[in-house]
């Protein structure tokens, strides 16, 4: 699964489970309603955006080579897999209990 971090406003965000909300058989008007309602109401999307500007836009590492955010089976313990590695990670985001990203390295400086 590509991880690389995509930044999007709420109305972005809004407009996309509009669209969604709408392919599953929603009418306009409840899609939308319900669209705005989710993004402002929930607290994920603000501590995503948080962790990726902090961390993701600030990091010397490309997204797709990210061992925190593509976990690969040699980052796993016991028997654990990438995509509960993964799902693991992304919980700690959500509950805003990561600020700094393990796999955080500082970007090279131009030569």
């Amino acid at each position: 699964m590509n991880q690389k971090p995509v930044f999007l406003t709420t109305y972005a965000l809004t407009r996309l489970l509009k669209e969604f909300a709408g392919r599953l058989g929603l009418d306009n008007d409840m899609a939308d309603v319900s669209a705005q309602l989710h993004v402002h109401q929930s607290s994920i999307p603000g501590r995503w955006s948080e962790f990726i500007t902090n961390n993701c836009a600030r990091c010397g590492k490309e997204p797709n080579t990210c061992d925190y955010m593509n976990p690969q089976p040699h980052n796993c313990s016991g028997d654990s897999t990438p995509d509960e590695v993964r799902s693991a990670n992304a919980m700690v985001i959500e509950l805003g209990k990561m600020q700094r990203c393990p796999s955080w390295v500082a970007p090279k400086n131009p030569a």
